[in-house]
């Protein structure tokens, strides 16, 4: 009898691997999130040395600021931070996170470069359950953003002359507006965390015309994704839209099964809080999340600058009441309690009070 031995290859890295090339996702910080970012409540570090040898992976670096800012916590590092001995007490865990993070960019339509000061990527965090979280951002002139959407060419039917569900003919944009056209938008998210959270289901993008803003809703679908396209009218403008968008791992679409035309559009004006990159294709909205205060983002830059938050000590506050020259006559008061052998007995026993306490 021959005893055949047959090698197995694991079959989840070649999976992952696979993905990766597939969807152009790496473990390489890209050029312009590369650095230390300042937000509001924390610190956020891509460092393109926060590097694992033997996994390959990238680590996220994410320090709160706690207690109204007064005490920065190393809340999640990459494992080299080790070498910098954490401290311990009642704000912070034992041990910190190491959470694994990839890039991707955030759409082939983009038209950015690496010589460019903008840019749009997916990250792909994975927590300690090895779930998969995205969390798209976009940097603007060294501002960090979370809601933004970018501007993508929506091709026209074939036919010129199709009609929708309704009957009605596309029109045909004003390309004259630099805004005008179709601006995609992304899962919305309120920061980069250092938990799990919940994903949402819906994506609102813009379809801009120089006289208003239409917000096309999407949502999460089991569709799979194609090319198709939708028709949206409010009387006096019809426009075309991509029906479905594939992002952050999901299929969202604007219309109901195999439909064309989308239904309930809302309409209004444009942000005036909008700010669009020089290439005009990136817009975010809002003010910035996160402001690059380091380029290098070295682990000796974020523990410098946290060593040097948690060295300071809070004011003390003013006093309750404010200083007054009212004369109390304590000589008087005194005169007066000398002989009484109460008053003496309490001021005793304060008096050994106050020594024990010293």
């Amino acid at each position: 009898m021959t005893t055949v031995f047959r090698r197995y290859v694991p079959v989840a890295p070649v999976l992952l691997l696979f993905l990766c090339s597939l969807f152009n996702v790496h473990a390489q910080v890209p050029g312009l999130l590369s650095g230390l970012w300042e937000g509001s409540d924390r610190l956020v570090c891509f460092n393109p040395a926060a590097v694992e040898t033997s996994s390959g992976n990238t680590y996220l670096t994410v320090v709160l600021k706690t207690f109204y800012g007064w005490y920065y916590d190393r809340t999640a590092e990459p494992v080299s931070f080790g070498t910098t001995p954490r401290t311990i007490n009642d704000t912070t865990a034992r041990n910190a996170e190491h959470i694994p993070v990839s890039f991707a960019p955030a759409g082939k339509f983009q038209k950015l470069s690496d010589s460019s000061d903008s840019g749009s990527w997916i990250l792909s965090l994975t927590y300690h359950r090895n779930k998969i979280y995205y969390i798209p951002v976009a940097v603007i002139g060294g501002n960090l953003y979370l809601n933004f959407k970018i501007k993508r060419p929506v091709s026209q039917p074939q036919d010129n002359t199709k009609k929708a569900d309704n009957g009605m003919l596309p029109a045909v944009s004003d390309g004259n507006h630099p805004l005008t056209g179709y601006w995609q938008g992304f899962p919305p998210r309120t920061s980069l965390r250092v938990s799990e959270f919940t994903q949402g289901d819906s994506i609102v993008s813009f379809y801009i015309t120089p006289d208003a803003v239409y917000h096309i809703r999407y949502w999460r679908t089991d569709m799979s994704y194609d090319e198709a396209t939708a028709i949206f009218s409010d009387g006096a403008f019809t426009g075309s839209v991509p029906a479905r968008i594939s992002c952050c791992g999901s299929v969202y679409t604007c219309v109901t099964g195999k439909s064309s035309t989308i239904r309930n559009v809302e309409k209004s004006t444009l942000p005036e809080t909008m700010v669009i990159d020089s290439t005009g294709t990136l817009g975010a909205f809002g003010i910035p999340y996160l402001t690059l205060v380091d380029k290098q983002g070295s682990e000796s830059a974020c523990i410098g600058r946290l060593t040097a938050a948690n060295k300071r000590r809070k004011p003390q506050p003013p006093p309750p009441f404010p200083p007054s020259n009212l004369d109390w006559h304590w000589d008087t008061i005194n005169y007066l309690e000398q002989n009484n052998s109460l008053i003496q007995a309490v001021r005793e026993r304060n008096r050994k009070f106050a020594e024990k306490g010293k």
